[in-house]
């Protein structure tokens, strides 16, 4: 999947982290994600997951701790894996004395016509299928907020506890399917209504515009791949 066109929207009364836009062409591996804290660990996530994509793909051996499970296909099982290993990694040599930076993210691997994807906490993730929106990944927990300015923190992150939590599934993709990504702390009501109108979406940058109008106090990020 190839990032098609992105907007992003700032307000002075809170902050969301810019994403991370990581590509390895050659596997067909993306990774979008949104470090917090006190230092990038975007890169370092992305290589280690890398590892056991790379590894499934060109059907080599790698010492994997995690295992196989049988309920997964072989894709997931190397996401799975692969997250498994960022989130020790990060949490090991990172925060192992004090939680210093944590990973939002979504990293996703295409062979053939499946998609295989694994988030933790954001992006909100659609299938856009005959100019239809479909939801596949929901919004991250949310646990503290502050009503005034709409600031949200998030609660699942990459990272900072010794075992991650993740959500992992695969799509069997059609001639001009696309994604839409969708960091922003609430479902917004403009998504709502196009979820519920199973009409024509709008084009992102006008989707864009509607979310920034109802909530002008929030940041969040949109974009669509191809």
């Amino acid at each position: 999947m190839k990032l098609q066109e992105q907007f992003s929207y700032r307000t002075h009364q809170s902050w969301r982290p810019q994403p991370t836009l990581l590509t390895e062409d050659s596997l067909q591996f993306t990774g979008v994600s949104f470090s917090w804290g006190e230092m990038d660990v975007s890169q370092k996530a992305f290589e280690n997951i890398r590892i056991f994509v790379e590894a499934t793909l060109n059907q080599s051996e790698v010492t994997n701790p995690f295992g196989f499970n049988e309920s997964l296909s072989s894709l997931e099982n190397a996401l799975y894996s692969g997250c498994s290993q960022a989130n020790d990694v990060i949490y090991r040599l990172i925060n192992n004395i004090t939680l210093t930076s944590g990973l939002e993210g979504l990293w996703m691997i295409k062979k053939g016509k499946e998609l295989a994807m694994i988030q933790v906490g954001q992006p909100q993730v659609y299938l856009i299928r005959n100019q239809t929106l479909t939801p596949l990944f929901g919004v991250g927990d949310i646990t503290t907020s502050q009503p005034n300015n709409g600031e949200f923190l998030p609660h699942r992150l990459l990272g900072v506890h010794n075992q991650g939590a993740f959500n992992i599934q695969s799509v069997g993709l059609e001639d001009n399917d696309q994604l839409l990504l969708l960091a922003h702390s609430l479902i917004p009501m403009s998504l709502h209504d196009v979820l519920k109108s199973k009409s024509k979406i709008y084009d992102a940058k006008l989707l864009f515009q509607k979310i920034a109008k109802e909530h002008p106090h929030c940041p969040f990020w949109i974009s669509t791949f191809l």
